[in-house]
């Protein structure tokens, strides 16, 4: 294959990619929304506190890779909806505990059901063969994606080292 061809492949493939992403998120957006239930942004804070239920507020920015402003601003949100509650960590008294309460727990089962119904919808058009190769593909891309990040940030880690060096 000519390595014009392939570039025009490998940009199709990050095309697809991003498009499956933004139909998967507006199909996330309208399911929750019509079910009356949260919003995805609040499903996804949710999500990260059900899987981490000892995260603090600084934990699920860096998780979801937000500020820590905006996971603040979600927060009070969700804790005036009654599906969050805050507890001072007992290992660092600046950072705060976040817990999902009884009825955050019974939100995120009924969203989790509907999302699995919906998404169950959608890649039974597979067969379990190919929804493997497509795991084991995204899991290629993704450690290769995080290598590349990992090592792009030690790189701009040791030029600010240097820089520094070199004023001083």
């Amino acid at each position: 294959m000519a390595e014009t061809e392939q570039y025009i492949e490998t940009r199709l493939i990050v095309q697809n990619l991003y498009k499956t992403m933004f139909l998967m998120d507006k199909l996330v957006n309208k399911t929750l929304d019509n079910a009356g239930l949260i919003t995805f942004s609040q499903f996804r804070i949710l999500i990260i506190i059900l899987r981490n239920p000892q995260f603090s507020q600084k934990d699920v920015a860096d998780a979801l890779h937000l500020t820590k402003a905006a996971i603040s601003r979600h927060v009070e949100q969700l804790r005036k909806l009654l599906l969050l509650d805050t507890k001072v960590k007992h290992d660092n008294r600046r950072e705060q505990e976040i817990i999902l309460t009884e009825k955050g727990k019974k939100i995120m089962t009924q969203a989790l059901t509907l999302l699995d119904a919906t998404f169950k919808k959608v890649f039974n058009e597979m067969d379990p063969k190919e929804q493997s190769q497509l795991l084991t593909s995204f899991g290629k891309i993704i450690k290769k994606m995080q290598n590349e990040n990992s090592i792009e940030c030690e790189q701009q880690k040791t030029n600010k080292q240097n820089a520094i060096n070199k004023n001083k």
